[in-house]
């Protein structure tokens, strides 16, 4: 009898050990999964705060670049974009947009010829047509400023460019030409520093 006793309490032991444990591993696995969710909510709140940050930087950088083209663009007078010697003049002039602009900047005239580039590692592209790309084609168009979607430029070892433009505009508020400033993607500049 002593020994069913004993066994019993052994038995009530065994399960009482063997049930706490379950119980034990069970609050467990809802401990760290409830934990594990938590810390993915808050890294997921984290970084979506995070990337609005530098997102909201990156267009505020973006507008400035496009409001400093915009405000040079009315400084282009007709006799400006006649004469490429004076245009020439003009882009050499604007360092402080040249800096922000590292693709370059360029005149196009109405029609979408190029009339001065401030690349000079470039030749012989004056008097050329580019009036059948988008930046140029909507510009005149619209009459309002316009940034391109990214695009593989021909020059720069095939890098990715995005275009600015602004339309130069004559007192009846007709296109008379086209001041544009280039991003390549593929280097540092305002679109790859946003912090």
């Amino acid at each position: 009898m002593m020994i069913r006793q004993f066994t019993l309490k052994t038995r009530i032991a065994l399960a009482s050990s063997c049930l706490f444990l379950i119980l034990a591993a069970i609050i467990d696995l809802v401990v760290v999964a409830c934990f594990q969710d938590y810390l993915k909510r808050a890294m997921a709140t984290q970084q979506f705060s995070f990337v609005s940050q530098i997102s909201a930087q990156l267009d505020q950088d973006i507008a400035e670049a496009h409001r400093l083209l915009i405000s040079e663009a009315h400084s282009v007078t007709a006799d400006v974009l006649r004469d490429t010697d004076k245009a020439q003049h003009f882009l050499a002039e604007r360092r402080s947009l040249q800096t922000v602009f590292d693709y370059g900047l360029f005149l196009f005239s109405q029609s979408g010829r190029l009339v001065a580039e401030s690349r000079p590692d470039r030749p012989n592209r004056r008097g050329l047509d580019f009036s059948t790309l988008p930046y140029v084609s909507e510009t005149v168009s619209s009459r309002k400023p316009f940034i391109s979607a990214p695009y593989i430029s021909a020059t720069e070892q095939y890098h990715p460019v995005v275009m600015f433009t602004a339309p130069i505009l004559d007192e009846k508020q007709n296109v008379i030409g086209i001041l544009s400033g280039g991003l390549d993607l593929m280097r540092d500049n305002i679109l790859a520093r946003p912090a």
